[in-house]
């Protein structure tokens, strides 16, 4: 059996996500609108930040020295989805131009502010819950063959 330790390249890419998390999970935590909406979401960025937090410790102490290159392969695999994941909702939800005329707390702007979170940014938001949490699963599960 053939074993790997992660690559540079692949420590990077969990420090760049486990920052994207937080900046995401602060982005939604600060927004005027109702912070409720954003819970779940929170949540699941928080569960999966912990989760590579905790990789990221085990390769610090090189505990994945033991680990099959199958295995790490697709530990990278999933991580590189979940950071897809994650900067398609920041692309899809950033803040567009208004053709909207008027200031945020005037009737119609908060009325096409209300239609454009209904159409994109809520789906937007289940979306990348979604997927994280099933990439979450797949990783959690990988762990637990090396009891990591």
């Amino acid at each position: 059996m053939q074993s790997v330790a992660f690559t540079f390249g692949s420590f990077g890419d969990i420090v760049v996500l486990i920052q994207l998390c937080c900046d995401l999970a602060a982005t939604l935590r600060d927004s005027k609108r109702n912070p409720a909406e954003y819970r779940d979401l929170i949540l699941e960025l928080e569960s999966f930040r912990q989760v590579l937090e905790s990789i990221q410790r085990a390769i610090t102490v090189k505990q994945f020295s033991s680990i099959p290159r199958s295995s790490i392969n697709a530990l990278d695999i999933h991580i590189q989805k979940c950071q897809k994941l994650i900067n398609q909702f920041i692309a899809r939800t950033q803040p567009k131009r208004s053709v909207v005329k008027g200031e945020p707390g005037t009737n119609f702007w908060d009325f096409w502010w209300n239609v454009e979170w209904s159409l994109l940014r809520k789906g937007a938001m289940v979306e990348l819950r979604t997927g994280l949490m099933e990439q979450r699963t797949a990783i959690n599960v990988i762990l637990s063959f090396f009891n990591l």
